[in-house]
């Protein structure tokens, strides 16, 4: 099925490529924008207040949001550390690579 689907997709995306015109400056839509009449401003929305127990809630969420960041953080930091198992493996295996005298 897939196989199918791609031989059937593409010959579309080939002609789609080749009708693409021809290269054109990239400042291009500098112009088009400019042609365009100016947009009214936009409308005023009135903001909310949260209430207290709202933006308590949204500050223990952010204070956890902010926590589990930092443990991310400190579990790559220690993924990417050196490995003891590692460096003593790497370690015989360069005795072990040394020409015996």
């Amino acid at each position: 099925m897939l196989q199918k689907t791609f031989l059937f997709v593409t010959p579309l995306l080939m002609a789609g490529c080749m009708m693409a015109p021809a290269r054109q400056d990239p400042r291009w839509t500098d112009d088009a924008l400019a042609a365009q009449p100016p947009a009214d401003a936009p409308v005023y929305v009135q903001t909310l207040r949260l209430s207290p127990d709202e933006r308590e809630t949204l500050t223990a969420l952010e204070a956890q949001v902010v926590e589990t960041g930092q443990e991310v953080l400190d579990e790559g930091d220690a993924l990417r550390g050196p490995d003891p198992d590692t460096e003593r493996y790497a370690a015989e295996q360069r005795e072990r690579a040394q020409v015996p005298q």
